[in-house]
């Protein structure tokens, strides 16, 4: 069943603990997006076959300190880009599905540091900016983390473009996005509802400081 928010709150809260598809109005395009806690390879593979091909993972601020991220070597200093990661203790090439989803859902680990992880690796990192301050580009990032620390406490999402099926040239835009959310019984968000869930969602310890970060 597709959900707006609003219509149902128990739904939306729960929404990220499955591939969501998120409605940006503001730049007419739909996004991809799962909690990271709840990373299956499943829900990776889904991500990878109807997205863009560049699967992300968003942070905050206070995984990034924890983890001890670095911006990617060449970037300017105002790039969002952080070093990309493969998990430590993986034991494949780190590209399958199963692989990917274990290096997303060790992101989201309280307990995960830096030695967790090898890089440069085969899942981009980037810091997402306070939903209020995001630039147009980086507000579906802030509201996947937004809704992800809803779902599941932790405010970490794995994101991608959605490519519009009818154009696989094209990238999807919002009415294309309901459409694929539709037809494959997705749950879906806009992106400009999601500004009261920082209020009505109450995180604690390490999700306090990364929930804070995302808006």
């Amino acid at each position: 069943m597709v959900t707006l928010l609003g219509e149902s709150s128990v739904t939306i809260l729960g929404a990220m603990n499955t591939t969501t598809v998120l409605l940006d109005p503001f730049l007419d395009r739909g996004v991809l997006a799962l909690a990271a806690a709840a990373s299956t390879p499943e829900a990776v593979a889904l991500l990878v076959r109807y997205g863009s091909g560049y699967l992300q993972v968003g942070i905050g601020p206070a995984v990034r300190s924890r983890l001890r991220l670095h911006r990617m070597s060449g970037t300017g200093p105002d790039s969002r880009a952080l070093l990309s990661v493969d998990l430590a203790a993986g034991s494949g090439t780190g590209i399958s599905a199963h692989d990917r989803s274990a290096t997303i859902r060790a992101l989201a680990r309280p307990d995960s540091g830096p030695d967790d992880f090898h890089h440069p690796g085969h899942v981009p990192v980037v810091l997402v900016p306070e939903l209020g301050s995001a630039p147009p580009r980086a507000r579906a990032a802030a509201a996947a983390l937004r809704l992800a620390a809803a779902s599941t406490g932790v405010a970490v999402a794995a994101f991608t473009d959605l490519v519009d099926p009818a154009d696989p040239l094209r990238m999807a835009d919002v009415a294309a996005a309901r459409r694929f959310a539709h037809r494959h019984g997705l749950p879906v968000v806009d992106i400009s509802e999601t500004a009261d869930l920082a209020r009505c969602w109450p995180p604690a310890g390490d999700q306090a400081g990364v929930l804070a970060t995302a808006g």
